[in-house]
């Protein structure tokens, strides 16, 4: 925290101009860092089970019917054919 101080104590002396122009340069390094960070977060959708989970609120009364619909070659699901 004594960093913290004696950079608000370095800050008080510039001038208004000065501190403004500060304020706004911190402001833009600020907007990078949160992009920044957006962009390292996974995006959800492309996780099939967050999909799964945000999709239809009937699950449990159609849920076969659900996961008939998502079964495609390419999603990683699996259909197993009742063998009777």
């Amino acid at each position: 925290m004594a960093v913290y101080q004696d950079i608000l104590s370095q800050v008080e002396s510039l001038t208004a101009d000065e501190q403004l122009q500060l304020l706004e340069d911190l402001a833009a390094l600020v907007r990078q860092k949160v992009i920044s960070d957006r962009q390292k977060l996974p995006e959800l959708t492309s996780d099939p089970l967050v999909g799964l989970f945000a999709g239809s609120i009937d699950l449990a009364t159609k849920s076969e019917d659900i996961l008939q619909q998502e079964i495609t070659e390419k999603s990683g699901w699996t259909w197993k054919e009742n063998h009777l």
